[in-house]
């Protein structure tokens, strides 16, 4: 082989290197899979358990979930997350319509600093939990945000769900009267 074909050969390695890692990198931004974008960000499957999970709130307090023998919604967010601020709202005020009934709770992933400047933002006035190293959204299977995830009174999840400023209303409000037929017929 020839210097000329050599060096031609070596750039034609190096540049084919660098288109992959390019690839690579395109595919997994800031953690987010982007290959998966399409799928359905589907948590724990309908039937399981909700798993156990402690997480800090906002003002230092340690709340464990599921808390009660009441159903419970749970939102799943990010505090960089432009969908998760047009939704954080909507479960509030149904927190505030139904919080006798049902448990409302928002889990942010983000430091304490990022949650308290997600909570203002969002106007969200119930609490709002941390969830800085991803526990909470791993174990129950959240692997896009916004993620609503409904469980029943006895502990099993009734559904996984995208949440989106379009389709929040609706959802909650099915789940609500669902645990509401339930309790009546109990």
């Amino acid at each position: 082989m020839t210097l000329e074909g050599g060096v031609v050969l070596t750039l034609w390695v190096f540049a084919v290197g660098l288109a992959a890692f390019a690839l690579g990198l395109t595919r997994s931004i800031r953690g987010v899979d982007l290959r998966t974008v399409n799928e359905e960000p589907r948590g724990l499957d309908p039937g399981s358990l909700a798993p156990v999970i402690e997480l800090p709130s906002v003002a230092g307090d340690v709340v464990r979930l599921p808390q009660s023998s009441r159903p419970a919604i749970i939102m799943f967010a990010s505090a960089t997350c432009h969908d998760c601020h047009a939704v954080a709202p909507i479960v509030d005020q149904l927190r505030a319509q139904v919080g006798a009934e049902l448990d409302v709770h928002i889990i942010v992933a983000g430091d304490v600093t990022d949650v308290r400047k997600f909570a203002a933002e969002t106007a969200v006035h119930g609490e709002v939990l941390t969830d800085p190293v991803g526990e909470g959204a791993h174990r129950y299977g959240a692997r896009r945000v916004p993620l609503g995830v409904f469980v029943g009174a006895d502990g099993v999840i009734q559904q996984s769900t995208a949440l989106t400023a379009a389709n929040a209303g609706a959802l909650l409000a099915e789940f609500v009267r669902q645990c509401s037929v339930a309790s009546e017929t109990v």
